[in-house]
This record gives structure tokens, C-alpha cells and sequence, in this order.
């Protein structure tokens, strides 16, 4: 990606902006920002030069996140076992955890943190989301759900 793209995508605010304008036209964070679903960009110390509007102080990355998570119910946990476990800790027993990786120890050791209400889905994480893109389609009238 060339550093101009980069820097058209590199906040919430500025996608929003890329959104508005048609140059971001599908896509997670286009839907994300479509559905007006809080965009929370964390990173670390060992990230190589992070973006700008991404926190990068850990406690302070994890107060947003609990903030965010507080009144959550349902959680989609993929592919990225650090952040899964670490979302994972910070929910309260009674929401309900659907992990999906194509790692049969990640998805055992995620569901671990909550093994009564949680389900664990080994498979690749595209084919999945394909697969929730169409059932909420046909859910949901038959409108499209591509982007």
C-alpha cells in the first residue's frame, strides 16, 4: 500500500472520511463504520512504528477495551489467539464466546476462559465469515451482505 493509501486509512475518523467519499467501498472496517461499530486500534511496543490513533499504552489500550466490552453480550473471537486470550479475560462470565481458528490448541486454549459458554469452531476464519456473510443476508431479506 502506498504511504498516501496508508494515511487515508490511518484513523477511524479518517476512514469514516474515505468512507463518506467513496474511496473505502467495502470491506471489515467499511462495514464497521457503515453499522457505526466502535473502532478500537491498540498496538505494542514491539509494533514497528504504529499508525496514528492507534493507543499503544497497553493499560490504557485495556481500559478502552473494558469500557467498550462492558455492556457486550455476544463475542466473535478470530484468528489471532494474543489478542482473543486478552479480550477473552476481560469479559464477564455471562457473554457468550463463539471462537473460530483454523489452530485446534488456540480455539481449546481461548474456550478454556470460559468453557460454559463458549463454542469453538476449527476451521479457517474466511470460509467462516463467508458463511455468517450469507446467513445474514438471507436473514436479513436477501440483501447483500458483500463489502
Amino acid at each position: 500500500m502506498s504511504s498516501n493509501k496508508r494515511e487515508l486509512f490511518d484513523t477511524p475518523a479518517r476512514m469514516a472520511a474515505a468512507v463518506e467519499k467513496g474511496v473505502l467501498s467495502r470491506g471489515v472496517m467499511y462495514s464497521c463504520i457503515g453499522h457505526e461499530v466502535d473502532i478500537i486500534l491498540t498496538g505494542s511496543l514491539r509494533d514497528e512504528g504504529p499508525i496514528p490513533g492507534v493507543t499503544t499504552d497497553v493499560v490504557a489500550a485495556q481500559k478502552i477495551m473494558r469500557e467498550k466490552l462492558a455492556d457486550i453480550t455476544h463475542v466473535l473471537l478470530m484468528g489471532t489467539v494474543q489478542h482473543s486470550l486478552a479480550v477473552a479475560a476481560m469479559l464477564t462470565p455471562q457473554v457468550k464466546t463463539i471462537c473460530v481458528d483454523i489452530d485446534p490448541s488456540a480455539v481449546a486454549r481461548i474456550i478454556g476462559q470460559q468453557p460454559f459458554q463458549s463454542i469453538g469452531l476449527v476451521t479457517d476464519v474466511e470460509p467462516f465469515l463467508r458463511e455468517l456473510s450469507d446467513c445474514i443476508a438471507e436473514l436479513d431479506g436477501g440483501k447483500s451482505t458483500k463489502g
